[in-house]
């Protein structure tokens, strides 16, 4: 028992005597630079790496590293989408196609799409129209009869089209036509074309972005015409690459203007939140800077993990920013740091200890989302660690010293 309570005293003292050290370094001129001019360089890289943090989703991080999907999705994308990159586009009000100058608005639309950047062109373009008008042509041929009224007018007569469709050779077009029989008249309801563009730029998702826009610029030109859109088998996740750069400053800002707000109503004292509030920012920052610099791409999984991780990197510095808030402002800087980080210190490192440890189970799996959930984890707790116990105590005593210099009367050290 004597040993016991012994050992407990020498390692009460080693600890009573490391944190006197580390107060008189924080509370050192010199070393409050360092720190500072440390944060600094800090966030510089950090920015750094943000903006240069590439978006990328694809369906194969939702898989696991030994599912043949994974598989199958690089084969895609390797051999299938440099080569034939498919758009559909579905005309919703085709009207009366027999009207020459109608359907030569929308030939025209359709050669716009042709020859886009990287287009196949008529090759790759799947348009029932042309067969129909060669078949039209054929009928007319053979029966001898000239140009009826419907070849006056330059258009296509639409009654033909189950005809047509019966052929053998345009059986396919079945699949791609909708239309109606009323009174015994054909009514062409909806159709949709399909073109192809190619190129080995293609592979990236912002390639594939470009020509989606591009595709999307010339239907907006006559959607109100034929009530067109176009459909593109990546177009929801390009859609999210889009939108997700706007969609993570703006979760990040609200996330921590609740939590300023919070520490604000349980504090209220507006230098102390600022700092809190700065601290988390820079956590946030370094999170994402950090992921950049190591590889990570910015997707729904790591803006999933970020805003968690906010709620990790508040915890630290608010209780550090509230315990030496609620200390006695009548004690020196000394004390009221002392009193601050024996209190939160060690909790704080076994708290970021335990957690890292937790997450750390989920590296045992070979999913992309476990992965990458763990790596913001370790980055947030190590900046909490380094932001809340280093640097925010340092800057408590540079805004001590401040003020110093404003009230003569009080003291930069303890009495």
């Amino acid at each position: 028992t004597a040993s016991v309570e012994s050992f407990d005293v020498a390692v009460k003292r080693n600890v009573s005597n490391f944190l006197e050290t580390y107060i008189s370094m924080l509370t050192n001129a010199f070393f409050q630079f360092l720190i500072v001019a440390t944060w600094c360089i800090f966030l510089a890289i950090s920015i750094y790496g943000i903006t240069i943090m590439n978006i990328n989703l694809s369906p194969r991080k939702l898989f696991m590293e030994d599912s043949s999907l994974r598989e199958m999705d690089d084969l895609r994308v390797q051999y299938v989408i440099p080569h034939f990159y498919l758009a559909n586009v579905f005309v919703q009000k085709p009207g009366d196609l027999g009207n020459g100058e109608r359907l030569g608005r929308l030939n025209q639309f359709v050669h716009e799409m042709e020859n886009l950047n990287g287009s196949w062109g008529t090759l790759g373009t799947n348009y029932f129209i042309r067969d129909f008008s060669d078949f039209q042509k054929a009928m007319v041929e053979e029966e001898e009869e000239g140009t009826n009224q419907t070849g006056e007018r330059g258009g296509v007569d639409v009654n033909n089209l189950p005809m047509f469709l019966e052929w053998p050779e345009y059986l396919f077009w079945k699949g791609f036509v909708q239309f109606h029989n009323q009174s015994s008249k054909i009514t062409l309801d909806r159709f949709f074309i399909t073109f192809a563009i190619h190129g080995t730029n293609l592979q990236s998702w912002p390639a594939r972005g470009d020509a989606l826009r591009e595709w999307r610029k010339v239907v907006d030109k006559y959607r109100d015409e034929f009530g067109l859109s176009v459909y593109s088998d990546d177009g929801i996740y390009v859609d999210l690459i889009e939108n997700m750069p706007t969609d993570a400053w703006q979760s990040a800002v609200a996330t921590l203007a609740c939590m300023a707000f919070i520490c604000f109503v349980f504090m209220y004292d507006v230098p102390t939140v600022i700092v809190a509030t700065a601290i988390i920012a820079s956590i946030m920052a370094g999170i994402l800077g950090i992921l950049s610099l190591t590889g990570t791409d910015l997707d729904p999984i790591v803006m999933s993990a970020l805003i968690i991780s906010i709620g990790f990197s508040v915890d630290v510095p608010a209780h550090i920013s509230y315990h030496y808030h609620t200390s006695s402002t009548e004690n020196g800087i000394r004390d009221r740091l002392r009193q601050t980080l024996s209190s939160v210190g060690f909790p704080a490192l076994q708290a970021s200890l335990s957690t890292s440890l937790c997450v750390l189970s989920l590296k045992f799996t070979t999913v992309y989302m476990a992965n990458a959930f763990v790596k913001t984890m370790i980055c947030c707790m190590v900046l909490c660690v380094f932001h809340a116990l280093i640097l925010l105590p340092a800057l408590f005593a540079i805004f001590h010293r401040i003020r110093s210099l404003f009230s003569p009367t009080s003291s930069i050290h303890p009495k």
